[in-house]
């Protein structure tokens, strides 16, 4: 866990069954559901990976689903993860 405010912290999208050459995009948002935010995979693989920084302390709510090449949408739940406060 690392402590709000810490820049270029990694998340990491995988597939989760789905095959790489299906999946277009991921989309996703930080403790709100409006998915506005994109993540392409890596080249033949289906993880994606972003870099963000999260400034809230405590619980935070990250929302993605995967789309795939012909637009479908996976219906995801909201996955939850904590940040400690910044040290003084």
């Amino acid at each position: 866990m690392n402590p709000a405010g810490t820049p270029d912290q990694a998340i990491y999208f995988t597939g989760n069954g789905a095959k790489a050459e299906d999946i277009r995009e991921y989309q996703w948002s930080l403790n709100r559901p409006l998915y506005d935010k994109k993540a392409i995979p890596e080249t033949g693989s289906d993880q994606a990976t972003v870099k963000t920084q999260v400034d809230t302390t405590g619980p935070n709510v990250l929302y993605v689903r995967t789309v795939s090449k012909s637009g479908n949408v996976s219906p995801r739940p909201p996955t939850s993860s904590s940040c400690r406060p910044r040290t003084v």
